[in-house]
């Protein structure tokens, strides 16, 4: 009886519609909380294959205008490395109280890509002002080899 019920949780579990908070591993909640919400929102357009409204969304009132580029990347993903799957927060860097960086994980199918934002928060909003998409597998090691552990 008590597999059947354990089964049964499980399976309703697994069912429920996952949130962009909730797609791939299992991420802390004080290190979600650091994610600019432009950065989350752009998160969830991709989630449902905008890749443009992503590029709009993270790049959202910053001085470097969405021009597609980002979008195109996002779509090249996708034509060779299969269906987005989510992201995994890597880390969060406050560089000052009003500065921080952000490595992110996209899942794809096939393979992963690392993402790192540097954002500003303005008296309204953070602002991305650097947007680096295609961080290899070195320069993420690199960068987070580099990180001051506080």
């Amino acid at each position: 009886m008590r597999a059947i019920a354990l089964s049964l949780c499980l399976g309703l579990a697994l069912a429920a519609p996952v949130t962009v908070a909730e797609q791939g591993a299992p991420i802390h909640r004080d290190g979600f909380n650091k994610i600019p919400q432009n950065i989350l929102d752009g998160l969830d357009a991709l989630r449902r294959d905008h890749p443009g409204d992503t590029e709009t969304a993270w790049l959202k009132d910053s001085r470097f205008p969405a021009d597609g580029s980002t979008g195109n990347a996002l779509q090249n993903f996708r034509a060779h490395d299969g269906e987005y799957q989510g992201f995994e927060l890597v880390a969060t860097q406050d560089i000052t109280q009003r500065m921080r960086v952000i490595y992110l994980v996209l899942n794809y199918e096939r393979q992963p890509h690392f993402v790192k934002f540097t954002a500003y928060r303005t008296d309204k909003e953070w602002v991305v002002l650097q947007l680096d998409l295609n961080l290899d597998v070195a320069a993420m090691e690199a960068a987070l080899a580099n990180m001051p552990h506080n």
